[in-house]
């Protein structure tokens, strides 16, 4: 993926010394926020400075299209967050890759428009003793009606990882 730059971005934001994340830390957070943390089962865990995640995915470009299967992986870097995310996949059996840009318009009905989404999670898994949700999807809320263009299914996280 971006081999450069995921490189680039751990020269510049290297793992460091581990720090445990305790009640302390979250302590001034919105409670809805600390109760989902606890539940997470994070506290006492490592504090991550960097994920890699890899993940199945499927699209979808318009309502009623039939949907595109894909891969994708996806580093996230905390210290200045970064988020890099590269996604495999083909079209018509020609092969491609993409890289992911945040608030992009999405098509529907034919036209590109910009539009407000959500990405509900579920199906949480304990992962290294973290409750993390393996799938979701996004969806673009239109006002003449809610369009699911992705669903992801988690493969793989790894926290605090290096290249």
């Amino acid at each position: 993926m971006c081999t450069s730059k995921v490189k680039n971005e751990f020269i510049k934001q290297p793992t460091g010394s581990e720090e445990i994340l305790n009640e302390k830390d979250i302590e001034h957070l919105p409670l809805p926020v600390r109760k989902y943390i606890e539940y997470s089962g994070v506290i006492g865990k490592s504090k991550p400075r960097n994920v890699r995640i890899t993940f199945e995915a499927k699209m979808v470009s318009k309502p009623g299209a039939a949907p595109m299967n894909a891969t994708s992986e996806q580093y996230n870097f905390f210290g200045s967050y970064t988020r890099l995310f590269l996604m495999k996949a083909s079209k018509m059996l020609i092969p491609f890759r993409a890289g992911h840009v945040s608030g992009r318009p999405c098509r529907m009905t034919g036209q590109m428009k910009k539009a407000r989404w959500s990405t509900p999670v579920s199906d949480y898994k304990e992962i290294d003793g973290r409750r993390i949700p393996t799938y979701d999807e996004t969806i673009w809320n239109y006002t003449e009606g809610d369009f699911t263009y992705r669903t992801f299914r988690l493969k793989n996280i790894i926290c605090n990882t290096t290249i």
